[in-house]
């Protein structure tokens, strides 16, 4: 389909060839080769999208990415720890970059609020408690979300986007989202300053799982994370 010619409400793009290329050749002269393609096929498709965007009057973003990295041997292989393989990129033409995207630590998870965003496609609360990621445009109450356990204390932190306002704070032991494709229910915890970027929960004080989910929700973005415990 030629955006030339067709008017997609959003598209998607791969390449397999350099996927191929990656685990056949590793870091190699034919690697390197199938990635100067690959980005002359993302100039092609960046041009289409400027020509629409001048004779049709839409407002279109390109994000290119990729989804993992490579073996730190030989470049073939992924799936390790390293942080070779577990690191990846985004570029992108959106405007204007909001305080995470260029403070934070940006990652593939941060694509779909982003695009969300950017179409302006409302998602429910209990699709919002699902996200990992925070959007790369608009406004943001908190990113950079950590949560570490120790024993039974859970200790959250963040990075406040704003300057003022609170977050809640949710816990849910269950995961019927992906089970039974209804929303978890959670429990209130506590209102907290957005700005105070912490916040301390004991697992003692709520029903033993094997999974809980606390979610961090602003006035302008939802975060989850999960504890997992190890069988």
């Amino acid at each position: 389909m030629s955006c030339r010619k067709s008017f997609p409400f959003s598209a998607f793009g791969s390449s397999p060839s350099l996927l191929g290329k990656g685990h056949a050749f590793g870091d190699s002269k034919q690697y390197d080769d199938a990635v100067v393609a690959a980005d002359r096929r993302i100039g092609q498709i960046w041009a289409a999208v400027r020509e629409r965007e001048k004779h049709f009057n839409e407002d279109w973003i390109i994000v290119v990415t990729t989804d993992h990295g490579r073996d730190p041997k030989n470049g073939r292989g992924h799936g390790g720890q390293s942080d070779r393989e577990r690191s990846s990129w985004i570029a992108t033409d959106a405007k204007p970059l909001n305080i995470y995207a260029q403070k934070g630590k940006a990652s593939v998870v941060d694509i779909l609020p982003t695009l969300t965003t950017h179409l302006g496609v409302s998602l429910s609360n209990d699709q919002k408690r699902e996200l990992d990621g925070v959007s790369l445009i608009g406004k943001v109450s908190l990113y950079n979300v950590e949560a570490k356990r120790t024993g039974d204390m859970v200790n959250l932190k963040w990075v406040s986007g704003e300057d003022n306002g609170k977050v809640k704070i949710l816990l849910a032991s269950t995961n019927n989202y992906k089970q039974i494709g209804k929303g978890d229910s959670y429990t209130f915890l506590a209102d907290v300053p957005v700005n105070k970027g912490s916040f301390n929960i004991d697992l003692s004080q709520y029903s033993k799982s094997e999974i809980y989910k606390v979610v961090i929700e602003g006035a302008h973005n939802t975060v989850n994370r999960w504890i997992v415990n190890n069988k």
